[in-house]
């Protein structure tokens, strides 16, 4: 029996094992595609590892080709010369007359034994006709012709119009509330549903909404990650969308929206006016019902919208829904029968874990953990903007009462920040709802707020600094956090906070990283019998800023706390936990420190730090 070379189990007549070894070789042409886009990034490629990630038959090829350039050059093989090996395979097997190799004559056969068995009636497994069989089972309810076991009552059946009027909801109910989507630049505003997912890590929007809107997106590929699902898709990425509640008038920002076809839910997952009135606990819930599809969904990398600002908890004793306030408006959540079984007799369950990655990101990942000699590559030099940030810091670093002063590392010498008072004012609001209803949270807020001033961390704007020029000025909203161990409460200064598509941490350079790498660390720990570790409090607060800057640091906040009087302006006098470039500006400190106080300390010190 002949037998096709290179694949000595694979016999010619067998046209699977044919056409799955032409496809594998045309795997080549992609692989040509991550060289060149290797070579465009200047990776380090190992020749030895990338050949045997080839095909036995072209590996030994290639040793044979390798060898002949070995012989006439007296030189090694270099990556150029395995791109042109590989081009050339490629060419023999894209040959549009000789590069199929399998036996056509064999597929034709194949194809027709296998359209023969199509056409053939359907047998029981006792072979006779299954129409003429009769022993067929039927079903005991309702004479049909299935098991018994497998029947669904008439009272068990979902229709259409049950969903509507809300009998689909027997596993509960989704996060879904109306919203008002419009673009930053524009007037026009749409009315939708908007599916607020936890469990996605990326915000999306269907095509049909940003057809509404007028706009067009960057076509962009990414790669999505769901319960049993991992794929490339094309897509669509929007960077001016904004989102409000259905009743208010303050419009949101959203990060990046990646464009769908469709969401994964539907209005059946959207409670009824009718089901919500059966819990009289939520009868202060109002959601609005409106014609639309669900057209957004709103996953964790927006999560100011997704925070709740109130609970309502179901009953105890109980299984029954829960509400939840947002930014955008109230949601409902869980089961609306009263019952955690409701899903075993009928087995329909959502689940939802959405991940979204760049293309490109992940494969020049995976290239590095391929060819792994770039982990102990040397340190790259800083790029332009590190130098750039460099540069701002050693000219304008300042010795002022025992602390370092550094202006802000602005990406442009002459910043114009947009008047940004209407929304620091709305997130302060809705900050002292939350104070006013918890006293607890309300003390430890202002006595966080106290020391940071008593410190002199922040200052009151002076009466006679109120007015800046144009653009020289912006509030920064806050809001606490508890640590996840200590329990301590942390007034978080929210840099990121965008108003008309900017926010400082995109006016400032990041800097380059000068943290001490972790194997650094560790290594030098077994260098001596003793090791020392120690903990600055509040390193980023032990930095000032520049007064020239400080007021793009303001920020609102009532005196003493007592949120009958009105709110004042304060500002920060120190480079903010939170800030993009805040990190480096610390760790530059902290090493200036060491190298100006150098001469205060014994040789054998400066030896043992350094």
């Amino acid at each position: 029996m002949e037998k096709v070379t290179g694949w000595p189990s694979i016999k010619a007549e067998d046209p699977k094992a044919l056409k799955a070894y032409g496809l594998f070789l045309r795997e080549c042409s992609n692989a040509m595609d991550d060289l060149r886009y290797m070579e465009e990034l200047n990776m380090p490629a190992n020749i030895k590892i990338l050949s045997q990630k080839l095909p036995y038959k072209l590996r030994d090829k290639w040793r044979t080709k390798a060898c002949e350039i070995l012989e006439k050059t007296g030189q090694r093989a270099r990556f150029s010369d395995i791109v042109k090996y590989i081009e050339h395979q490629v060419r023999i097997t894209s040959d549009p007359v000789f590069g199929d190799i399998q036996d056509t004559s064999a597929v034709i056969k194949g194809a027709t034994k296998a359209s023969k068995l199509q056409v053939k009636p359907q047998l029981s497994h006792t072979g006779h006709l299954s129409r003429n069989c009769d022993r067929r089972i039927t079903c005991k309810k309702c004479n049909r012709t299935h098991p018994s076991v497998l029947h669904i009552g008439e009272k068990e059946r979902v229709t259409q119009k049950d969903q509507k009027d809300g009998a689909g909801h027997c596993n509960g109910i989704l996060p879904i509330l109306p919203v008002k989507v419009k673009c930053s630049k524009g007037n026009k505003v749409v009315e939708t549903y908007a599916f607020l997912d936890p469990g996605s890590t990326g915000t999306f929007c269907t095509r049909k909404l940003i057809d509404k809107l007028n706009m067009e997106g960057r076509k962009f590929k990414i790669h999505i990650r769901t319960l049993g699902h991992n794929k490339a898709v094309e897509s669509s990425v929007v960077d001016s969308l904004e989102i409000s509640g259905f009743k208010g008038e303050c419009f949101y920002p959203l990060p990046k929206v990646c464009t769908q076809k469709e969401m994964p839910v539907s209005t059946t997952n959207i409670i009824s006016e009718k089901e919500l009135r059966k819990w009289p606990y939520l009868e202060d819930v109002k959601i609005p019902h409106i014609n639309a599809d669900v057209d957004v969904l709103i996953g964790t990398n927006a999560s100011k919208l997704m925070e709740p600002w109130e609970v309502i908890n179901s009953r105890e004793g109980e299984e029954g829904p829960y509400a939840i306030r947002t930014l955008l408006g109230w949601v409902i959540n869980g089961p609306l029968q009263g019952s955690s079984n409701c899903g075993i007799d009928h087995p329909s369950v959502y689940a939802n874990r959405i991940t979204i990655d760049r293309i490109e990101e992940l494969l020049t990942s995976q290239y590095n953990y391929d060819f792994n000699e770039r982990a102990s590559a040397e340190q790259e030099e800083m790029s332009r903007e590190e130098n750039k940030f460099m540069e701002i810091m050693e000219s304008s670093a300042k010795l002022q009462n025992g602390h370092y002063t550094f202006q802000m590392p602005f990406k442009g010498k002459d910043v114009s920040m947009p008047n940004n008072l209407g929304v620091a004012m709305q997130r302060v609001h809705c900050l002292k709802r939350r104070l006013q209803k918890d006293a607890s949270f309300h003390e430890e807020y202002n006595n966080f707020l106290a020391d940071v001033l008593s410190n002199g961390y922040a200052e009151e704007v002076p009466q006679h600094q109120f007015e800046t020029p144009t653009g020289k000025v912006w509030y920064i909203p806050h809001h606490g956090v508890y640590h996840p161990r200590k329990g301590k409460l942390r007034v978080v200064f929210d840099c990121g906070a965008e108003y008309k598509g900017v926010s400082l941490n995109s006016q400032l350079l990041q800097g380059p990283n000068l943290t001490s790498s972790l194997v650094g660390v560790l290594m030098r720990f077994r260098q001596e019998q003793v090791a020392i570790m120690a903990d600055i409090k509040a390193m980023f607060h032990q930095v000032k800023v520049a007064e020239e800057h400080r007021d793009y640091l303001r920020f609102l906040w009532w005196p003493q706390g007592n949120l009958e009087q009105d709110l004042l302006e304060h500002r920060m006098t120190v480079h903010l936990f939170g800030a993009v470039s805040s990190p480096s500006v610390a760790c530059l400190a902290l090493r200036k420190t060491a190298e100006d106080n150098q001469a205060n300390f014994p040789k054998e010190v400066i030896e043992t730090v350094n």
